[in-house]
């Protein structure tokens, strides 16, 4: 057995270091904008920085007690591109850094707005852009008599656009910015289709206050349950007009073009209907998440310990960040977990759900920021190459996977931070760590004895490869397998077996006789059974 692991001692953090930002530009000018500094050291000795200072007419900032790990210095500077570098302060405790920037001028971009059937120019619609990095604040426009609508000193090249206009549904479009002398981007505008009409109960009368929406727009219906949509963007196939999804009567799927206009009734069930969660998804810099992954779980609280009951899982988009899912449970408490993808998920905890009502959430999504890594050892000491690692919070329903490299390493990245983790492996038992573990931190794990056993499949008459088989390994000898597992794909086959002794592999595969065969396993030491041959079984005659 290996010698305990020492625990980790955490030693006091070294003197900070001081970071000076000086600022070159071709021409001499006074310099106005914003300097930011994000530190984080993947050792966890020092906690996470972000320091934030404004130039306001010098051309150099100083930034004090700066940890001296791994950091991203970014400046946005009026009139100028956006500068960034990373760099490590590692050398630099209780020492001064000198960081010196080349400013170049400014992007701009200039643009027409068209109509795409008819190919004139769309006036007086509101053009607001949007930058990235969020180290800029939003900056809005409005088209001219022709179409046209600019912007200059621009700091980031790519940027993102919304074009809001009365006629027309609203876009989000991401372009690249440009130099001064390059041909204006021009943009289309496509006419939404609109859809107008009643929503009715059973009994035949109007549903007034009742919400109506599609994909991409919505109202409630008025006092004689009246509603109209309009700037409808025509969504593939079909488009979903909604006023109760839960009955057939209560939604419909128009083929839509550009430009129609559809009537159209409703009809909604007036009993309890179930409770329906709405999301509001955005980026913290303000633009909507079009992909939304959604775990809804109803919890219960018995003798202090919580359970989840009922629910479900969704994946959904939106163009506008919006989401409705019914919770698929009675009223009650629930946990709702959100992920987007390259964020970090975020957890509502004890949310309040009733019959007939929408609960809504604001969900806003920053960069992943919550991470465990480490290596993970066999028994002996070689590393645990391909195996399947899980780690699952302690007090939510939420469970990552991940699968060791052939080093070892492994990684759970874009994990809910706050929580601590147990973790478990795939065929295979873990004998450390036996405590939960918290992110941010290097864990070794240390996986008790098992044995991987590999061969390779083909037809004995044929030589050809099989791809798949299925198998059952057993302690003793088995008279009827159950082939429970189904493993394969690549023509290596790879099995994994925690216990060590006399041990029965069944195997089998379509249209073949089930081969058998007899191993004596060790503790930590891998079996390769070379090609194992398979004979077809005779056609009935």
């Amino acid at each position: 057995m290996p010698a305990p692991v020492a625990p980790v001692q955490l030693t006091t953090p070294s003197p900070y270091a001081t970071l000076h930002t000086r600022f070159v530009a071709a021409t001499p000018a006074s310099l106005h904008g914003r300097v930011r500094v994000n530190v984080h050291d993947a050792l966890g000795v020092y906690p996470a920085q972000s320091q934030t200072a404004i130039l306001n007419g010098e051309d150099s900032l100083v930034f004090s007690n700066v940890a001296p790990c791994d950091c991203t210095v970014e400046a946005a500077l009026h009139g100028y591109k956006l500068v960034e570098t990373n760099l490590s302060l590692a050398m630099y405790a209780d020492r001064a850094c000198v960081l010196t920037f080349t400013l170049a001028p400014a992007w701009t971009l200039r643009g027409i707005l068209k109509d795409k059937t008819t190919g004139e120019p769309v006036s007086g619609a509101n053009i607001e852009l949007l930058m990235y990095s969020g180290m800029s604040a939003s900056r809005t426009v409005r088209s001219d008599a022709d179409g046209m609508f600019g912007y200059a000193d621009l700091a980031e090249a790519r940027v993102r656009l919304t074009i809001a206009h009365a006629n027309y549904p609203s876009n989000f479009v991401q372009v690249m910015c440009m130099t001064p002398d390059a041909d204006p981007l021009v943009l289309y505008l496509c006419k939404g289709a609109t859809v107008f009409g009643h929503v009715l109960d059973e009994r035949g009368a109007p549903v007034p206050a009742r919400e109506v929406y599609s994909d991409t727009s919505r109202t409630s219906t008025d006092a004689d349950g009246a509603f109209r949509l309009g700037n409808i963007i025509p969504q593939g196939t079909f488009t979903r007009v909604v006023a109760d999804e839960s009955w057939i009567k209560g939604y419909a799927e128009l083929v839509l073009a550009p430009g129609d206009t559809r009537e159209l009734t409703l009809v909604v069930r007036t009993h309890a209907t179930p409770p329906v969660l709405k999301i509001t998804a955005t980026y913290t810099n303000g633009a909507p998440v079009p992909r939304l992954e959604m775990t809804i779980r109803q919890t219960r609280r018995q003798g202090g310990a919580i359970t989840f009951t009922g629910g479900r899982i969704a994946s959904r988009g939106s163009a506008d960040g919006v989401y409705y899912e019914e919770c698929g449970g009675a009223e009650g408490t629930y946990t709702v977990v959100a992920s987007a993808e390259r964020c970090a998920s975020l957890c509502f905890k004890d949310v309040q759900m009733a019959n007939n009502h929408t609960t809504e959430l604001v969900a806003v999504f920053g960069p992943a920021n919550a991470e465990l890594c480490g290596v993970a050892e066999r028994a002996n000491g070689a590393p645990a190459s391909g195996i399947t690692l899980y780690a699952r919070a302690v007090t939510l329903d939420a469970e990552f996977s991940t699968q060791c490299d052939v080093d070892g390493n492994f990684v759970f990245a874009s994990i809910l931070p706050d929580q601590c983790y147990t973790l478990s492996a795939h065929d295979a038992e873990i004998t450390q760590p036996r405590v939960p573990v918290m992110p941010g931190t290097s864990v070794c794990v240390v996986l008790a004895p098992y044995s991987m056993i590999t061969f390779d499949t083909a037809f004995s008459n044929t030589h050809e490869a099989i791809s798949m088989i299925s198998y059952e390994l057993a302690r003793t000898p088995v008279s009827t397998p159950t082939f429970h597992s189904n493993i394969g794909s690549d023509l290596k086959k790879s099995l994994t077996q925690a216990w060590a002794g006399e041990s029965y592999l069944y195997l089998n595969c379509a249209g073949c006789k089930t081969r058998e065969l007899h191993l004596t396993l060790q503790p930590d030491e891998d079996v390769d059974l070379g090609t194992i041959w398979f004979e077809k079984e005779s056609a009935t005659p």
